[in-house]
């Protein structure tokens, strides 16, 4: 009996590799969105931290007041540019789980094409052994009656 070859092992292999690149992409996505999100956070505490140093002090200069409103303009910019791009990766993100959700179903889809033809294999194994252990009992039987 031939060894068990599964004829789609090669499609199996190319659909594991996309499913590891299209997880990869998704890790690299999730690292983009922490990093604009730190910058968020920064924007935030730059424009609280200015603003706290700036009216803390006695006396406030209107050159300083002014300095301070186009800072926290600047920032909102800023935040309004941050959260744009975060918007677009969310949907890049979502693109990306359903594209790896796919590659993973259609994986799963092989893998248990693979099982099942293993299985029917492993039968056909078992059955020409137990054809062969039968006609090998039934020639030595014959020749012990002869």
């Amino acid at each position: 009996m031939k060894r068990f070859q599964f004829q789609l092992e090669s499609a199996l292999t190319w659909r594991r590799q996309k499913e590891r690149t299209l997880k990869a992409r998704l890790e690299e996505l999730a690292g983009q969105k922490e990093r604009l999100r730190q910058q968020s956070h920064g924007v935030a505490a730059g424009v609280a931290g200015a603003e706290a140093d700036t009216l803390s002090r006695q006396s406030i200069a209107a050159e300083e007041l002014a300095a301070l409103d186009e800072y926290r303009r600047a920032s909102e910019r800023r935040q309004r540019g941050i959260d744009s791009e975060l918007a677009k990766l969310e949907e890049e993100v979502g693109r990306q789980r359903a594209e790896l959700v796919e590659a993973t179903r259609q994986t799963k889809l092989l893998e248990k094409l693979k099982e099942r033809r293993y299985a029917a294999w492993e039968r056909e194994a078992g059955a020409i052994v137990e054809q062969e252990a039968q006609e090998l009992y039934l020639a030595q039987w014959l020749q012990q009656r002869d």
